[in-house]
């Protein structure tokens, strides 16, 4: 065809009206995308063959009459074999019928095989779309909220609904991929019915048990550990207290050792077909039901077999493996409140379920002694010592860190991340008492986390964002007047208190936070001067170049220096803080500053620079 013709008939087929009968994509290369197009086909139809069938018959001699075609007097008697072997042929025709069906319905369940393989590939892409049907209808709900109107509000509504429906679609293809993933096929085990008769049948046994009479009970002396009360009366208990179930708990949770030196994280499905494994091993041998860790391998093997690995944590919280920290709801500006967990709720479980050291981190009391003693030196006039050095509190009260982080959610929008973590951790690898190795999930205590699109634009302006802040720092400053009692080591209760020293971060988080009028966005390339980039010195400004490193204008930088803001930030004004020392409570975080931020420019610009003369030197000696 001609280049003319391609053209037109690409026009033809991607119009709007007939692009989805006529375009179709490769299956095997998606970017590749097919034209149907009709050719005309010019030609000539000759009969080149003809069949023809006659039947004669002939005889000699002198007959009086004969029959022709098998023609049948009503007196002449039956021939039973003749008969027969018209039966023999229709059932040769029924069986030649079977074999065609049968070879039929196999053509028919193949294509439906490949057909139904085929949809499950394309399960990513449909996953892909909702996404993007998502972004847009909140893109468009948030323009009706900034419009304010009630049909506007009607509408906004309509559509959330529309997306809490897509999302669920979304959940419900994603569980489908997993288990084609996980299993290679839909067995019968996966289905609903089977699914529903799984989780009938504990209860119809309960049934049965609750119609016969209840043995009599002995009369409890008090509430059993990891027990629960049947039906009929009596404490049955969950066997879930084993080393097995310990290990199954860290792995999952916590993350295992490997070769003493990487921490790695077991997800639920490996942990749950290691269960399952074990269970298949161990049920039918004597005392299996009894083993201590019993109820949680039997868990864990009945959610690999069902292919609903990703319960497993609500199983272990079900079972008081992990602890339930219960979420609370503030005001924060907007239509409905938002989530949290909160500051004592968090601490006041984990004190309940025996996990305090979390906090302390191994630490003893003369640990935080000696930390204030060193404190001293640095910001001699913080109320912590002033307050608490005298009734000898100090050795309770725990040093912690506010952190703030805004990165990236789905489709890499922003998501503000908000934490705590204790300042003296289980070291480093190359030092003790910092808090850089563990689990995250285990030295980083969560707060909140927030949307950017619930607090950044033009209409809102941060404010949701300042109040979530305003909630942290003020029931963040009730933990330094008022204690909270936790089980420490040996269970004995203590009353604890915890001092914020600062919040550290990206300097995005920092300075939306702060509200820091001089930050690292106020930087002028085209002019001498500016409002200043840091919040710790006059860099930037009038008479202080920043990039004069000289000591006389680094010393002159830090002099009649001035807040960073015209109006204290929450976290300032309820967080007892150090008056000579507000700004540095805003601290820069080596690990944005440094590795992720000058050190890699520098490495780029070398690697650059280096680049363009490889390859000169290599033009030259080619």
């Amino acid at each position: 065809m001609s280049r003319e013709r391609i053209r037109g008939a690409v026009a033809f087929c991607s119009h709007q009206k007939r692009v989805k009968q006529y375009v179709r994509r490769d299956k095997y290369e998606p970017t590749v995308k097919l034209y149907w197009v009709d050719t005309k086909i010019s030609g000539k139809y000759e009969k080149e063959a003809n069949e023809l069938y006659r039947e004669s018959v002939t005889g000699e001699g002198d007959a009086e009459d004969f029959q022709v075609g098998g023609v049948m007097n009503k007196d002449d008697p039956m021939d039973f074999d003749e008969a027969g072997s018209g039966d023999d042929a229709d059932d040769d025709h029924e069986e030649d019928d079977d074999g065609a069906s049968k070879s039929h319905r196999g053509k028919i369940d193949k294509a439906a095989e490949e057909a139904a393989m085929e949809d499950v590939e394309n399960v990513r892409s449909v996953m892909a779309n909702l996404l993007k049907a998502q972004g847009r209808l909140n893109a468009t709900s948030d323009k009706l909220r900034e419009i304010g109107s009630e049909a506007a509000t009607e509408s906004e509504e309509k559509i959330q609904n529309h997306v809490k429906t897509l999302m669920k679609l979304h959940d419900e293809l994603a569980d489908v991929k997993s288990h084609f993933d996980g299993h290679g096929d839909f067995d019968a085990k996966c289905s609903r019915a089977i699914m529903e008769d799984v989780k009938d049948t504990p209860k119809a046994a309960a049934k049965a048990a609750a119609a016969k009479p209840a043995p009599k009970a002995a009369p409890a002396t008090g509430k059993r550990k990891g027990s629960y009360t049947c039906r009929g009366g009596l404490k049955k208990r969950i066997r879930t207290d084993g080393p097995v179930a310990t290990a199954l708990v860290q792995s999952v949770v916590k993350g295992v050792f490997w070769y003493h030196n990487e921490q790695c994280q077991v997800s639920e499905k490996h942990a749950c077909s290691l269960m399952g494994a074990i269970w298949e091993e161990i049920k039918d041998l004597p005392g299996a039901d009894t083993l201590p860790s019993t109820d949680v391998i039997r868990k864990a093997a009945t959610l690999s077999q069902t292919g609903h690995e990703c319960r497993l944590c609500d199983a272990l919280e079900e079972m008081k493996l992990s602890a339930a920290i219960p979420i609370s709801y503030v005001d924060v500006g907007t239509a409905v409140q938002h989530p949290i967990f909160g500051i004592r709720d968090f601490l006041s479980s984990l004190s309940e379920r025996g996990k305090s050291d979390l906090l302390f981190c191994g630490h003893p009391e003369t640990d935080y002694e000696d930390f204030w003693a060193l404190w001293r030196l640095i910001q001699p006039q913080h109320p912590v010592f002033s307050q608490h050095a005298r009734k000898d509190r100090l050795k309770w009260c725990i040093p912690v860190y506010a952190y703030a982080d805004e990165g990236t959610s789905q489709k890499r929008r922003g998501l503000m991340v908000i934490q705590y973590q204790p300042v003296l951790g289980h070291g480093s690898s190359r030092g003790q008492d910092l808090n850089m190795i563990k689990n995250s999930l285990t030295t980083r205590f969560l707060y909140a986390v927030m949307t950017s699109h619930t607090y950044s634009g033009k209409l809102l302006k941060n404010k949701p964002l300042l109040q979530l802040v305003e909630h942290f720092a003020a029931e963040m400053g009730s933990l330094f007047d008022e204690p909270i009692p936790m089980k420490c080591v040996g269970g004995k209760t203590r009353q604890i208190r915890l001092v914020c020293l600062g919040l550290k971060g990206d300097l995005a988080a920092l300075v939306k936070i702060g509200q820091l009028q001089r930050n690292f966005q106020r930087d002028t390339p085209t002019k001498t001067s500016g409002p200043g980039i840091c919040h710790l010195c006059h860099a930037g400004q009038e008479g202080h170049p920043w990039h004069c490193v000289t000591f006389d204008n680094m010393s002159k930088m830090r002099e009649n220096l001035q807040p960073p803001w015209t109006r204290e930030p929450s976290l300032i004004r309820l967080i007892p803080q150090s008056e000579q020392h507000k700004p540095q409570f805003f601290e820069l975080d080596l690990f944005h500053c440094a590795h992720k931020g000058v050190w890699g420019d520098i490495a780029a610009n070398t690697i650059a620079s280096q680049l363009s003369v490889f390859c000169k030197v290599s033009f030259f000696c080619s």
